[in-house]
Order: structure tokens, then sequence, then C-alpha cells
């Protein structure tokens, strides 16, 4: 378990918890599950280190997240990325 004032990147959480809820997990305890049996490589491509983030770490970044911009944000690059073909930044 990481250590008092662990720092995450933003993007690296966020995509552990969309890999955890795309590979079945369904709240948070399930998502705090999959980050503690993720493998190193998985966590390597996710740009974490050999350590992951707890649930209650996890619980407050949602909880401060505005569900419908990420949802719009997400949205946008996707269409994006269907329009171009291509990865966009």
């Amino acid at each position: 378990m990481p250590g008092p004032g662990r720092r995450y990147g933003l993007g690296s959480l966020l995509s552990l918890c969309m890999v955890a809820v795309l590979g079945g997990a369904t709240s948070l305890a399930a998502i705090a599950r999959f980050a503690a049996d993720t493998d190193s490589d998985l966590r390597g491509q996710l740009g974490l280190t050999s350590s992951t983030s707890n649930a209650s770490t996890l619980g407050r970044l949602l909880a401060r997240l505005d569900g419908d911009a990420l949802d719009d944000a997400v949205g946008a690059r996707l269409a994006r990325y269907a329009a171009t073909g291509r990865r966009t930044r």
C-alpha cells in the first residue's frame, strides 16, 4: 500500500477505473480489488508504479469528478477518433 501523500496521475487512475469497469467491476470495492490484483505489466501500461491506489483514494477521485464533463470529453475524443481513424491528443 502506498504511503501517505502518494500522488497518482489522473489519467492513470481514470484508465485503471475504466479497465476495471470494462472487466466487470460494478463497485468501488471491486475496482480497488481489481487494482490490487493487477499485474505489473498492466500497471506499467497504465502509467502506475508497482503500488496501486486504495479504495479511499479512488473514491475521493471519483467523487470530485464532474461525470457529465468527463462523458462529454470522452465522447468528443471518440468522435474525433472515429472521424479521423487515428489517435488524437
